[in-house]
């Protein structure tokens, strides 16, 4: 049996001597300055954007992934992923997935499940992502993206999507834990 769980106490914690705002634009970027068990300080940058965002896994009644490659300036690239976004305060995950979906894709989806959640940059970021299966997806109208969204969807079998992650298409992590995720469901 696992304790990994349980052991998490026994981690030594650093202990957060100053905490300062470096940036404050899309989100807040603090400089904390930690003091670890042996007595060293180090600097710790930690950007904080929305408390959590969504990702969503959804297919069409034929089995296909509505799937998005979207420019990401960060790495100058499409990158293929789900759809997602970030949610708002106290907004119900499911609920979230049922508007990015339609915001980003134009699709809607008759059935929804909770996947899980994780924590997808801990080493940066303070957010967390639910992930949200969507079931028999249909096309409903035109996305309604925002003004710095480049996205295109695009419907792929799951043989597709295995080929392009195969091949080193670029690809967001987040897609990769996604179909993690709903394997394991």
């Amino acid at each position: 049996m696992s304790t990994f769980a349980t052991d998490q106490s026994k981690l030594p914690t650093p202990a957060v001597l100053n905490s300062e705002v470096v940036f404050d634009a899309f989100g807040k970027m603090h400089c904390d300055l930690l003091r670890l068990a042996d007595g060293t300080e180090y600097p710790y940058y930690v950007m904080h954007t929305k408390a959590a965002g969504v990702l969503i896994i959804a297919t069409t009644a034929d089995g296909e992934y509505v799937a998005t490659q979207e420019y990401r300036h960060p790495v100058g690239q499409a990158l293929l992923s789900f759809p997602g976004g970030f949610l708002e305060d106290g907004e119900d995950p499911i609920e979230g997935a049922k508007r990015e979906l339609l915001e980003e894709t134009g699709y809607c989806a008759a059935r929804w499940e909770l996947l899980g959640s994780a924590c997808p940059l801990p080493g940066l970021l303070s957010q967390e992502t639910h992930y949200v299966r969507a079931f028999d997806a249909t096309l409903t109208g035109a996305p309604k993206l925002e003004p710095a969204e480049v996205i295109q969807t695009k419907l792929l079998k799951a043989q597709e999507l295995r080929k392009l992650i195969k091949a080193g298409s670029p690809v967001d992590a987040s897609l990769l834990a996604a179909l993690y995720l709903s394997e394991l469901y």
